[in-house]
């Protein structure tokens, strides 16, 4: 038995039409949606971190047994005292508020040119602190010690160093 020869299928032309427009309304498509996510990732994105602190610089001067730090030179009951010289790297001033090492707050001593609270350090500017050692810290030359440096923000910096060297 054959089929009634009246029904047909949708002519080729129709057919090529629906697959054109079916191919331009997925590529439109396609295009809004990569258009809507390079146009975000080609925003402007402002750094959240304005601060930023670097160690350009330390040495850890050795006195001998019974000498404290004074300074760049030695007196006292200190064996070793670090020099620190740090850089405003970030895009605001930074009001140093306290120092730390191994958890143990300390205070610079002279020669300190890092300006102290409410003075900021401006950006791009550096300065020198030189730390006595805590009396209750026991130094070991060449183990790695953690210095801190707090803002009066609350912000942190951290940096390691190592007893008895220095870095150029």
């Amino acid at each position: 038995m054959r089929l009634p020869s009246s029904r047909r299928g949708v002519s080729e032309i129709i057919a090529a039409l629906l697959v054109v427009c079916i191919t331009v309304s997925a590529g439109t498509l396609l295009a809004a949606y990569a258009s809507g996510v390079m146009g975000r990732l080609q925003t402007t994105v402002t750094q959240p971190y304005t601060k930023q602190l670097t160690l350009e610089y330390y040495s850890w001067l050795d006195c001998p047994p019974g000498s404290t730090c004074s300074g760049t030179t030695c007196s006292g009951t200190s064996s070793q005292c670090p020099t620190l010289t740090i850089r405003n790297d970030g895009a605001a001033s930074i009001t140093l508020a306290d120092y730390f090492m191994q958890g143990i707050q300390i205070t610079p001593v002279s020669p300190d040119t890092c300006p102290s609270a409410p003075s900021a350090l401006a950006v791009q500017s550096s300065c020198t602190l030189t730390f006595p050692i805590p009396s209750s810290l026991t130094v070991t030359s060449g183990l790695a010690y953690t210095v801190k440096f707090v803002a009066n923000d609350g912000t942190i910096f951290t940096f390691s160093i190592i007893a008895g060297s220095n870095t150029h």
